[in-house]
């Protein structure tokens, strides 16, 4: 018993010593895009914590007109007020996670900053425009479709990014 609660410890010191010696700190962002209804599409940002030895999601955020029914008016009338909202807990059924440097995730903080003060608009400056802009940080590490056509749904357009980049 004293052997084997002996083996146990020195075994998850090792782990600890050697996860927070050899364990980079990576970080990355998630593009999600949500099929039902309309679709929706947003982003994440995370990162891997040696220390904790866990993975942390700092937020996960798409951008919505400020009133809900204003979002198909925007077509016809032009913008509306927008706001990014904390989308944490939306369902996402498509998913491409990209590991990035200090620098792009930072570029991204920016960019969600950014868009925190912008209209919205359909087709403009929506969700997947929001999405497409952060991920056009990227272009050196993504193939990034051009958005037409059926790639206007968010969920059509995930697919496609996934697909490029598969």
């Amino acid at each position: 018993m004293k052997q084997t609660l002996r083996t146990t410890l020195t075994l998850g010191l090792f782990i600890l010593i050697y996860c927070s010696t050899f364990a980079q700190d990576k970080k990355f962002i998630a593009f999600c895009a949500d099929s039902s209804g309309i679709g929706h599409a947003f982003i994440s940002l995370g990162y891997e914590d040696s220390q904790r030895l866990m993975t942390v999601n700092e937020g996960s955020w798409g951008l919505y007109p400020k009133e809900s029914l204003s979002g198909g008016k925007s077509l016809i009338m032009g913008e509306v007020p927008g706001k990014i909202v904390d989308d944490f807990l939306r369902t996402t059924d498509l998913i491409l996670v990209v590991t990035v440097t200090d620098e792009e995730y930072n570029d991204a903080t920016s960019k969600l900053n950014e868009w925190r003060t912008r209209n919205y608009e359909l087709l403009e400056s929506d969700c997947l425009t929001f999405l497409i802009d952060v991920a056009n940080i990227l272009s050196s590490k993504l193939d990034i479709p051009k958005r037409k056509g059926f790639e206007n749904h968010p969920a059509k357009f995930l697919e496609k990014l996934i697909g490029n980049n598969n």
